[in-house]
């Protein structure tokens, strides 16, 4: 991130060095703040839980079909149907 530009972020929830919540807290409080998209197996219940991390701005379930992901891309940009 310091070192490069990017428009957003997909991560897992659960990973090996750093938590995706981890990684989602630091990306919001950096100089320049990006969109954070969430692929979990924890989706549902973080759902029904009404759960969302600092930071993340969507939590999809996994499994996440090709549609969904899509769908989900577009929104964290700031998509809408009309302007894609």
């Amino acid at each position: 991130l310091q070192q490069a530009r990017f428009d957003l972020v997909v991560t897992d929830r659960s990973m090996p060095a750093m938590s995706g919540d981890e990684l989602a807290r630091i990306i919001k409080q950096s100089a320049a703040p990006i969109p954070v998209v969430m692929i979990t197996g924890f989706g549902v219940l973080m759902k029904a839980a009404g759960e969302r991390p600092f930071g993340v701005d969507i939590v999809l379930p996994k499994p996440v079909t090709r549609s969904e992901l899509r769908q989900a891309l577009a929104a964290a940009r700031g998509e809408t149907q009309a302007n894609r």
